[in-house]
């Protein structure tokens, strides 16, 4: 099992641990960020504990210039919040977006502050500095690109007070397995974020990032999409007595502290219809009750024949749900979330969970909607064609109330503990069953997971349960205190099979003293199947098991490259020189008649439109893989010298013996990009793969170059291909 880790920080929110995809630990701490990152495995050490088994990263994110948060001027009594105005701006939210995002296919950070700014952060340079690539609440300016002051009303609407990654919106219809697939939507899905701002009304974005060859000032855009006024009938404090003052002030100052976006379903799209529809489930907490909404997504194809991205335009739009009534037996309860979803998942192979049953068989699924309350969580089983409002059944929908478990349990009839929930995460246990981690501020956690028949199963203890109590025992011994001592969990993370539990230890009989030298936070893991730090690296792949050859692996490119070298548009230079690289590749590491085959048609058809003497290579397509020797010099200055490579630093050609590097006639080495099997010649260019160190073009890099040339099928080579090819994981900055 992988080792605790103690951290010389203090938790600032609850929900103050996210852990990516990618496997980077993410821990609010008042004015700081700590990211955490698992070592390569080539530097991991199974006998390395804690903090030495990690590489760590401190961000600053409540540091703003002035076009980025403007000066907010004292406001009136009715718009005065004293968290914008005169905070340090501390973090009271964290999350990573969904796959796919940021540069190399990576998760953004997000990280909401006391200023109410949701900002986008992601890493730079090659000392891994994180930086703010973009801050949404630009998008709610009524002057869009001005730092005009607001005011009133207009600067409710500007601050945004929660929000939640949707799960990512997967273009139908595409192989979403298919590695080859030209279509990054297909893949990595649309992302959207929604947000509800300080007036009590819901928004809908699209964030996507451009690639360095489009020419924009903002390495990311954020579109609002949708916007919708949350009014809420009734009481939003039903506990509360409504003739008083305190009652009326409530009523008036409340605000939406939660949101959270069920998965999407595609059932309803009209097969007639050239757009494809999703629609989703949002939940939010109003004061102490839980209303619901319908999110609608539809996808129009802008760009079918040039592939061009972004291809898809999204248009959204929000509207009440049947189920808005239903919640209203919720209101005997103090809601103060999280809210979380589980239902039925299968992972597509990059981290995205998609919606089981959506189709025929799928009328009997429930999804489950999990709110936090005071003293435990309540649920709503809802069955999926209530979900998408294909039926008006509300009374399908199960409520239960599951009160904050206490193990072992002492006393059945005991009054329960009245305290809110502070972390909640689902995930998928060895069986591939969904399970809820739940835990709150006063040590209380538990587990239970989703049956097969779509019920939930009775409180269990989680798998870090064990080692948190442990920690406070080993607290309890060290300090004297005698057994009165207790543990606050700020939040529970989850990836690819692993929980991590974020969590203080604090005396219960004495006043509590803290410097901020003192300062200690404990994360705990805890899993079925991972054992070691390796396991869990290993497991950040996407690809499970033992791979096949590189030579095969190699395959897949060199198909797509030489089925592209027999078309005629394959007029640039530079787009001729890759399918040469690729025949060569073939030539020199394939075996498969197929393949070197294609080799000769494309080498024969680069010799029909250059005019090159390609006759040696073409003659070594029918024999065993073999070495393509040096070219004469003499051909630097002939039409055709643009197909062959020459050594920048002595002018010589480079041979072809290797897939994996090059060499010159006067003995210069260089690697190989493994993906487009050209040399790389220039430093800084590159990015590499952290598992199986290959090297590849940075494509980013290549475009910011002054004299950088690469053509249509480069684009579309590196946007096919964007993760490894060998062990399917993600780049990283070389």
């Amino acid at each position: 099992m992988l080792k605790p880790l103690e951290l010389s920080l203090f938790p600032s929110c609850i929900q103050a641990v996210a852990w990516s995809s990618d496997g980077e630990l993410a821990v609010a701490s008042g004015e700081h960020v700590q990211i955490l990152t698992p070592k390569a495995s080539d530097q991991a050490d199974p006998e390395q504990e804690g903090k030495d088994a990690w590489d760590t990263i401190r961000i600053r994110v409540n540091v703003f210039t002035n076009l980025e948060w403007a000066i907010i001027y004292p406001q009136s009594r009715d718009d005065f919040s004293l968290g914008v105005e005169q905070s340090f701006s501390h973090v009271i939210g964290i999350a990573w977006s969904p796959p796919g995002l940021g540069r190399f296919r990576r998760s953004v950070l997000t990280v909401l502050t006391a200023n109410l700014i949701l900002s986008l952060w992601e890493p730079v340079g090659e000392n891994g500095q994180w930086v703010r690539v973009a801050i949404v609440n630009h998008v709610m300016h009524p002057d869009p690109g001005t730092v005009r002051a607001l005011r009133g009303e207009e600067l409710r609407r500007f601050n945004i007070r929660s929000f939640h990654w949707c799960p990512p919106l997967l273009v139908p219809n595409s192989p979403v397995s298919s590695q080859s697939s030209s279509d990054p939507e297909s893949r990595w899905g649309i992302h959207l974020l929604v947000a509800a701002n300080d007036n009590n009304e819901l928004a809908m974005f699209r964030v996507r990032r451009f690639p360095k060859s489009q020419s924009s000032p903002q390495p990311y855009c954020v579109e609002k999409l949708a916007f919708h006024p949350v009014k809420a009938e009734g009481a939003l404090f039903p506990q509360s007595n409504p003739e008083t003052i305190l009652s009326r002030t409530l009523q008036e100052r409340a605000r939406i502290l939660s949101v959270s976006c069920g998965p999407w379903d595609w059932s309803a799209s009209p097969r007639d219809s050239s757009s494809s529809f999703a629609s989703a489930m949002v939940a939010v907490t109003y004061g102490a009750r839980l209303l619901v909404f319908k999110a609608s997504v539809g996808l129009n194809d802008l760009h079918a024949e040039e592939k061009v991205t972004p291809r898809y335009e999204a248009i959204a739009k929000f509207a009440d749900h049947t189920l808005g009534s239903m919640v209203k037996e919720t209101e005997c309860h103090r809601v103060t979330g999280p809210l979380e979803w589980l239902h039925m998942v299968e992972e597509d192979g990059r981290g995205n969970d998609q919606l089981q049953g959506t189709q025929e068989q799928g009328s009997s699924r429930n999804i489950i909607l999990v709110v936090g309350i005071i003293g435990g969580v309540v649920t709503l089983s809802i069955p999926l064609s209530v979900y998408n409002e294909s039926s008006k059944d509300t009374k399908a929908v199960k409520v239960q109330d599951w009160p904050a478990p206490i193990f072992p349990a002492k006393n059945k009839d005991a009054e329960p503990h009245l305290e809110p929930v502070s972390g909640f995460v689902s995930s998928k246990n060895a069986r591939g069953t969904p399970v809820l981690q739940m835990g709150t501020l006063g040590g209380l956690r538990g587990c239970m997971s989703l049956n097969p028949s779509g019920e939930l199963d009775a409180w269990t203890l989680p798998p870090w349960s064990r080692t948190v109590d442990n920690f406070r025992e080993q607290y309890d011994l060290d300090l004297d205190l005698g057994g009165e001592t207790t543990v606050r969990i700020w939040g529970v993370a989850t990836c690819r099979g692993l929980s991590a539990v974020l969590f203080t230890r604090h005396p219960t009989d004495m006043i509590e003293y803290r410097m901020s030298s003192a300062e200690r936070t404990m994360i705990a893991f805890g899993s079925e199947e991972l054992h070691s730090l390796l396991d869990l690296y290993s497991r950040l792949r996407s690809g499970n098991g033992e791979l096949p050859p590189a030579s095969e692996q190699r395959e897949g490119v060199i198909t797509f490259l030489l089925s592209c070298g027999v078309c005629d548009n394959i007029q640039s230079h530079e787009d001729q020189k890759l399918v040469y690289a690729a025949a060569c590749c073939a030539i020199v590491d394939n075996q498969k008649e197929a393949i070197r085959s294609q080799a000769r048609r494309a080498l024969e058809h680069l010799t029909t439109l250059t005019g090159a003497d390609l006759s040696i290579e073409i003659s070594k397509c029918n024999a065993d893989p073999s070495h393509i020797p040096f070219k004469p010099s003499h051909l630097r200055d002939s039409p055709a010298a643009h197909l062959f490579e020459w050594c920048e630093v002595c002018g010589s050609s480079l041979s072809w013996s290797s897939p994996d590097e090059a060499q010159c006639a006067e003995g210069h080495v260089f690697a190989r990009c493994s993906l487009s099997f050209l040399a790389i010649q220039e430093p800084g260019i590159s990015k590499y793969c952290p598992v199986c160190q290959r090297e590849f073009f940075d494509e980013d890099e290549l475009a910011s170059l002054p004299d950088s040339h690469f053509g249509p099928l480069f684009r579309k080579l590196f946007e096919a291909y964007d993760a490894c090819i060998y062990c399917e994981s993600k780049f990283q900055s070389s």
